[in-house]
C-alpha cells in the first residue's frame, strides 16, 4: 500500500458508498488496498441541488455536455470557468475511469454558461459536466 495515497482510497470508498457498492479493491504496481463496506442505508431522494441541475431550463440553443463514462471528474490544464469561450472539439475535461483518462470535448463552439462538476467528484454516465451556449 506504499504508493496508494490516502486521498485516493478515501475517494474510492466515498464513491463506493454513494453507489451502494460494498467491495473496494485498488491496485498499483507495488501496492494493493481491499475493503468490504457494511450494507448501505436506504437511499434518500435526490437533493434540491441535484434537482436544480436537472430542472434548470436551458436556453434555446444551449447544449449540456455529459460524462461519457462513470468515473471521477478532472479539470484540464487552466481549468474551466463560466464565461470562458470554447471551440468545437476543445478538450474541456477528463473523466478518470479505471485509471485511464477519458476525454470530454465540447461538441460546439460557444461560451460556458455553467460548470456542473467539481474536481475529483464522482460522475455517473450521462451526468452533466458543463453547459455551453453557442456563439453566433
Amino acid at each position: 500500500m506504499a504508493n496508494l495515497e490516502v486521498g485516493t482510497i478515501r475517494r474510492a470508498i466515498e464513491a463506493a458508498r454513494a453507489r451502494g457498492i460494498r467491495r473496494v479493491r485498488l491496485r498499483e504496481e507495488d501496492g494493493e488496498f481491499n475493503a468490504v463496506l457494511p450494507p448501505a442505508p436506504k437511499r434518500k431522494p435526490a437533493t434540491a441541488q441535484v434537482r436544480a441541475v436537472v430542472e434548470r431550463d436551458l436556453g434555446p440553443d444551449e447544449v449540456t455536455v455529459t460524462a461519457p463514462v462513470v468515473g471521477y471528474y478532472r479539470e484540464v490544464a487552466g481549468g474551466l470557468a463560466v464565461g470562458q469561450t470554447v471551440a468545437a472539439g476543445d478538450l474541456v475535461a477528463e473523466i478518470l475511469a479505471l485509471g485511464l483518462a477519458n476525454d470530454v470535448r465540447s461538441p460546439i463552439a460557444g461560451e460556458v454558461t455553467e460548470v456542473h462538476a467539481t474536481p475529483g467528484a464522482p460522475l455517473q454516465y450521462g451526468e452533466p459536466v458543463l453547459t455551453v451556449r453557442p456563439t453566433a
